[in-house]
């Protein structure tokens, strides 16, 4: 059995990471801002006949982060796996983002993690083990209109990520970057609501395309117990993987991306519409082998 902290776990990727290990036979301490918002994932856990812990964590509040580490820390004597998920992400335009807009998502998606990593990394080394995920997205990788602030901060959370894990790699400790695509969450709902605030944007199109392709994303995404079952399979690696896509669509998205020059991705800005924009794009998605095909 593993001791297992979870943040953001309130909805979507937490919520599903949590049941998900918690019916694995582990203890589950799934945090969130506000645990009297937790009432969904008890309902869900106690549904599956399992128990999760839930835990006050503020990842944009220091005090909060080393509050609830040392109380867990108290309780088990151990944090076996600390699995960053809490997440925001507005959209809009580079230009036309407040700067405070920028700062709550750094705090949040980068910040955040900082804290919680260096709230666990002295127990971690001292029992010379342990599992770090990071849920990234392919944002990480791909960046596109109207996703600035967000993909900034997933580039910045890999960059962490892979010093992170050469540091630790003594101390017998894993880190691990969680890839997802579009997975249907309410964090897609909450970034369609920003973008919405840019309706007579200077930059029409790029919002456009934005708005249709989230919107896309929101009914043909993928489920968040897609994203468990890979986080589950991050902490039982062993070996030194470091970046873990979601599935085919994160993968052939991945791939079509590493495909194109740089001038190519940039030169996709010129288009006014998703299909033109989206379709160039999947042009260079590989495609099956015949033997594959048969």
């Amino acid at each position: 059995m593993l001791i297992v902290l979870i943040t953001g776990s309130s909805t979507g990727i937490g919520m599903a990471t949590a049941l998900n290990l918690a019916t694995k036979g582990h203890k589950v301490y799934a945090s969130m801002r506000n645990p009297a918002g937790g009432g969904d994932l008890l309902s869900a856990a106690a549904a599956a006949g399992v128990a999760v812990e839930l835990v006050q964590l503020d990842v944009t509040d220091e005090a909060s982060v080393e509050k609830a580490v040392a109380e867990i820390l108290e309780r088990e004597g151990r944090i076996d796996v600390l699995v960053n998920n809490a997440g925001i992400g507005p959209l809009g335009p580079v230009e036309e983002m407040s700067i405070a807009t920028f700062k709550n998502v750094y705090e949040t998606n980068v910040f955040g993690v900082v804290r919680c990593v260096q709230a666990v990394l002295p127990a971690m080394r001292k029992q010379q083990s342990g599992s770090i995920v990071n849920i990234s997205s392919v944002a990480g990788q791909i960046s596109s209109v109207c996703s600035g602030a967000y993909a900034s901060s997933k580039f910045a959370l890999e960059g962490l990520s892979e010093a992170l894990a050469q540091e630790v790699r003594p101390f017998g400790i894993h880190v691990a970057i969680v890839e997802p695509g579009f997975i249907i969450t309410p964090i897609i709902d909450k970034a369609l609501a920003e973008l919405s605030t840019h309706s007579d944007s200077a930059y029409p199109y790029a919002v456009k395309i934005a708005n249709d392709l989230f919107t896309s994303g929101q009914q043909t995404g993928d489920p968040a117990e897609m994203v468990a079952k890979t986080v589950e399979e991050a902490i039982n690696d062993k070996s030194l993987m470091l970046r873990y896509p979601v599935g085919d669509p994160a993968q052939g998205l991945l791939a079509a991306r590493a495909d194109m020059k740089d001038e190519e991705w940039v030169d996709l800005g010129r288009h006014k519409t998703l299909d033109a924009f989206f379709g160039e794009f999947l042009s260079h998605m590989p495609q099956p082998s015949s033997s594959a095909a048969r």
